[in-house]
């Protein structure tokens, strides 16, 4: 194929867009993408991260949006992202592996969603990951070893705001490394 069918776009922002729907080849003739921002649009899927158009990139940004999944598998060609946005959307559940193939990702924020309950293996192959925001989420329940494998996690847990009822013993197995865990403004009993 010749280069000149190709784009060379390292950063895209078409935030603010109102799109709603992004096809699978929509990014195909893009190379070298680092950088992408579709916050505040009102995008419902994320299944258009298959493509292969994204094996570059560091940084996502999906932020306020209507995502209310992310599918198993979607994140297969963004092995090296670094930060993922994910906050102010519709999620209401985290598939067991979900973020896997993410070895490279720092910093996860999933706050202002609908989440109810952190299973086991959740976050299961994070192990550079040192930022994760939960904050003011639904979440009623963080099963035992929720946080597995959260080994560099080293500062701040903030689960503020989140509405946990019930802590398993094990529920932070994992968090070797955390100095500060924020629990206010909870319902444990």
């Amino acid at each position: 194929l010749s280069s000149e069918k190709f784009l060379k776009i390292i950063h895209l922002d078409i935030s603010n867009g109102y799109i709603e729907d992004i096809g699978a080849s929509a990014f195909s003739n893009i190379l070298a993408l680092e950088r992408i921002y579709l916050s505040s649009n009102c995008l419902r899927k994320v299944d258009f991260l298959k493509g292969s158009a994204f094996s570059n990139l560091t940084h996502l940004s999906l932020s306020d949006n209507y995502i209310d999944v992310v599918p198993l598998e979607v994140f297969e060609n963004v092995r090296f992202l670094k930060q993922l946005y994910l906050d102010n959307n519709e999620l209401k559940t985290l598939a067991e592996g979900a973020f896997r193939p993410l070895c490279s990702l720092e910093i996860l924020h999933l706050f202002s969603n609908f989440l109810e309950m952190i299973e086991s293996g959740t976050f299961r192959g994070l192990k550079n990951l040192t930022d994760l925001s939960l904050l003011k989420n639904k979440m009623r329940l963080i099963k035992q070893n929720g946080f597995d494998e959260l080994v560099s996690i080293k500062s701040v847990l903030d689960l503020t705001f989140v509405g946990l009822e019930k802590l398993d013993p094990f529920s932070f197995n994992g968090l070797r490394s955390l100095s500060h865990l924020k629990l206010s403004s909870n319902s444990l009993r």
